[in-house]
């Protein structure tokens, strides 16, 4: 028999949220990758502590002893809002957001005068949530989803007292009831380029921000005390990773939800690298195409395909744009920027690069400080650019030597394409 679980984490201890996804990965030695989503739905973990004395502890102690496997209905305090709620006893309370884990015949949590309650939907319509059953309300109240977990196998109670109790527990969500937590967008995303999400978080310098070059080498015994040496792939391979922090539970949830919508590894999108990677060497006026910047530090648009565009800081934000020529001149390295300047540049001025990346891992640990205020470390890998593209309704048409794709800005899915005479086949359709 399931059970429900009202009990708040003690914020004395941090509590944990873990997301994993599952993706297959296979790279070219060019650096392009072909990516498999083989999950659907994330695995979610929870892990908190609480702290409880008295009947409560007696109960939960009851329970613990005698469920064996059954479902738990836990509430998500993460997630909790603040709902227009009125006073006495009350079926019914307004509530201006939409979340998609909100709908008729969902379970939910409710904080009212007496506490955290479970209760069902039965409508929600024009703003107004109706309950299975009235509750008494007063002062600020909450709703909060409410996710299907499974007790981790093992959980240990230290008595702290005969009465008194600390524990530290761990909840798996049932995957085929798992919803987004705000939507099917990304919120919070203010800058989109190239039809994709550029990473709407910061690093948080407290932390360092890594940047790890590996360079994948083939050996082989070539006899006699020599050794031969093969690069497996064009460039050396960057991986990013820094902690960002969310100081608001909205921005704690919208960063959940850009992992969800990327399905962990699976989809690519764009970082700044927030550093000053290069330095003009001469004044740029606003309008200018053409850029010049130190030849040391703009050497690596000649070489590598993952430096091919850039972020200048301007009033209005970030400036974003791609580098159409790289070429030596002087002391210097010209540059022929794809969009003209918005503003002047000085000699001195930085700037820095901007890299397609996936997410380095296919796992998301958001450790919640507070009710409100979570920090998370991620990680990236820089993705090639060395393609030219197309833009038709939308769709974005990736040409390369060896490959060629085409994503639906939305989705980020990958059809196989071929060519044949003049025509275009895509997952077996051809298109003139």
């Amino acid at each position: 028999m399931s059970w429900d679980w009202v009990h708040q984490p003690n914020w004395a201890s941090t509590v944990e949220h873990n997301f994993s996804y599952k993706t297959n990965i296979f790279r070219s030695g060019s650096g392009a990758e072909t990516r498999v989503s083989c999950r659907e739905k994330p695995r979610a973990e929870f892990k908190e502590a609480i702290s409880i004395w008295g009947p409560k502890l007696r109960s939960l102690r009851s329970k613990m002893a005698s469920s064996h496997g059954e479902p738990v209905f836990k509430i998500d305090f993460s997630d909790k809002r603040e709902i227009a709620a009125p006073q006495g006893l009350e079926v019914s309370f307004g509530f201006s957001e939409n979340p998609l884990w909100l709908f008729s015949t969902a379970r939910v949590g409710i904080f009212t005068s007496g506490g955290w309650n479970h209760a069902t939907v039965t409508s929600f319509f024009d703003g107004v949530v109706t309950l299975d059953a009235p509750l008494v309300f007063g002062g600020k109240s909450y709703v909060a989803p409410v996710r299907v977990c499974f007790a981790a196998e093992e959980t240990t109670i230290s008595m702290l007292t005969s009465t008194v109790a600390d524990f530290s527990v761990v909840f798996e969500e049932d995957p085929t009831t798992f919803v987004l937590p705000t939507g099917a967008e990304d919120r919070n995303v203010e800058v989109v380029y190239h039809n994709q999400s550029v990473f709407p978080f910061v690093p948080n310098f407290r932390d360092s921000w890594d940047e790890t070059y590996a360079r994948p080498t083939k050996k082989f015994d070539a006899g006699w005390g020599r050794v031969a040496r093969a690069l497996t792939y064009d460039a050396p391979d960057l991986a990013v990773e820094f902690t960002a922090l969310a100081r608001t539970r909205a921005a704690g949830m919208d960063m959940i939800n850009f992992f969800h919508r990327r399905k962990g590894r699976w989809r690519s999108f764009y970082l700044p690298s927030y550093t000053e990677d290069f330095t003009f060497s001469t004044p740029a006026a606003a309008g200018d195409r053409e850029v010049w910047v130190r030849a040391d530090e703009g050497a690596m648009a000649l070489r590598y395909s993952m430096h091919r565009n850039i972020s200048l800081r301007v009033p209005e934000g970030l400036f974003l744009t791609e580098i159409d020529i790289a070429e030596v001149q002087g002391d210097s390295v010209r540059l022929l920027l794809h969009r003209p300047l918005p503003r002047a540049f000085g000699v001195g001025d930085h700037g820095s690069w901007l890299y397609q990346v996936r997410f380095a891992s296919d796992q998301l640990a958001v450790v919640w400080e507070t009710e409100a205020v979570c920090q998370f470390k991620v990680g990236f890998q820089v993705l090639p650019e060395s393609f030219y593209e197309l833009t038709i309704n939308g769709m974005r048409v990736t040409l390369d030597d060896s490959f060629a794709t085409v994503s639906p800005p939305e989705r980020g899915d990958i059809f196989p394409i071929s060519a044949k005479n003049d025509r275009i086949m895509i997952s077996g359709d051809y298109v003139e």
